[in-house]
């Protein structure tokens, strides 16, 4: 049978293996200028140390051992060393194996198990399941019928560039940093078209692997990545649409089946979040497809960013709350009519002042400048509610200088606007 021939091949390998290690053992010991005193010498310095065998194995070999070896090759040669097959008995009556067979062969959808208990009652014994196992596999019976058997096969795309496979690989640790590699291939070729290293798992990394496949290899026609973070942002999204690439995420049923029961429980519908914590919520909750009940327009009142309050008032604490939710409220930019109009008249207004005067970092991101109508004009400061002066920048830009405390304070001054390029510079000194 194939299976008995491909096992008699495995085991004539690990021979060889075997013999290999001997002779790597004992070929200084053949070594014709050797005296007898030296050859004891060196024999007993080998039956001193441990030695690694071919499987890996730590060993300990006897002087006898290693002499018996080096006479065997003296005599023979490598074919000496290389151990002799075990001629293995079977010890399991044949006519109990045909009788298995026979079983099997009757219902190919029974087990190994079944028949094990099917021989027990009529025979009064039986091999083990394994041994059965073992058995139907060499006889060729495994598996169920052909009207019920599944052909699985390995998938290929049938051209180059019709699709690419990407994913991120955790590397070894370099000078104490752990390392990544992006790796983008064509499923027909098998080619690697790009890849990079670095010592992060981000967009950029991502970018630096997949920019210079495309301009090395063109566009494929979809890219095929796991759920990781890189690939999940809305860059590579944003990419994958620009150069009309349909992105394909792998899923994992198992976990949207799970998903899907914990977004119908009671308590998926009373959580107790912070309002923009529970925008992000609703965020996911739509990103996996699942039915969402909540009142946009109420969730995004009860947040900092919908009351539109005061703007002398906003804290590092706010400012996070602004931040996010533009995120959530436009799916991290990918959608930026999501934010509604009143909400960005509000940073078109007051945005560009915050950054400058309040120098706060989590309000310069680039969805929230996005958001703030691209800064294309300049902050009107009739109505202003804070404090401030008139000051020249570079260029004949205008800034509003810091003059005195930030808060509700009122302190003399001419309150002023805010030029575009101005408001820029400073968010990119902040950051």
């Amino acid at each position: 049978m194939a299976s008995n021939q491909d096992e008699d091949r495995r085991r004539a390998e690990k021979a060889r293996q075997v013999g290999l290690f001997r002779y790597a053992l004992i070929q200084d010991l053949l070594d014709p200028a050797l005296t007898t005193r030296e050859r004891g010498r060196l024999t007993r310095e080998l039956a001193a140390k441990e030695h690694t065998d071919p499987f890996g194995r730590q060993v300990r070999l006897s002087r006898g051992t290693i002499d018996r070896w080096a006479r065997h090759y003296r005599i023979g040669g490598f074919a000496a060393l290389v151990p002799e097959p075990r001629k293995a008995v079977p010890r399991t009556p044949p006519e109990v194996l045909d009788l298995a067979a026979a079983l099997k062969r009757e219902n190919p959808a029974r087990t190994a198990a079944q028949i094990q208990r099917i021989l027990r009652t009529t025979q009064g014994w039986s091999p083990t399941d394994r041994t059965l196992q073992r058995h139907f596999v060499n006889a060729g019976l495994t598996g169920t019928s052909g009207d019920d058997r599944s052909v699985f096969g390995r998938f290929e795309a049938t051209r180059g560039n019709e699709l690419w496979t990407g994913d991120a690989l955790h590397g070894p640790k370099i000078g104490g940093r752990k390392t990544y590699l992006f790796a983008f291939i064509d499923d027909h070729s098998r080619a690697s078209v790009g890849h990079r290293s670095g010592f992060a798992e981000d967009t950029v990394r991502l970018a630096g692997a997949l920019r210079p496949a495309l301009a090395a290899c063109g566009v494929p026609e979809s890219i095929y990545v796991d759920n990781g973070s890189a690939f999940v942002d809305t860059w590579l999204l944003r990419a994958c649409a620009s150069l009309a690439i349909r992105l394909t995420h792998s899923r994992h049923q198992a976990l949207e089946k799970l998903l899907t029961h914990l977004v119908g429980t009671r308590a998926a519908r009373v959580p107790e979040h912070l309002p923009n914590r529970h925008l992000a919520v609703v965020a996911a909750v739509r990103r996996i497809g699942q039915p969402d009940q909540s009142d946009p327009a109420a969730m995004i009142e009860r947040t900092w960013l919908g009351g539109r309050p005061e703007p002398w008032m906003l804290d590092a604490a706010n400012a996070y709350g602004v931040t996010h939710t533009v995120f959530h409220l436009t799916n991290w930019a990918a959608d930026p009519d999501g934010l509604p109009e009143h909400l960005q008249e509000y940073l078109h207004r007051w945005l560009p002042a915050w950054v400058v005067c309040a120098g706060v970092l989590d309000l310069d991101g680039d969805e929230v400048v996005g958001q703030a109508g691209g800064l294309d004009g300049e902050v009107a400061g009739d109505d202003a509610d804070f404090d401030g002066h008139r000051a020249a920048g570079p260029g004949g830009d205008r800034v509003v200088a810091r003059h005195g405390f930030w808060g509700g304070h009122q302190l003399s001054g001419q309150v002023s606007s805010i030029s575009p390029s101005a408001a820029f510079s400073a968010s990119v000194t902040l950051s």
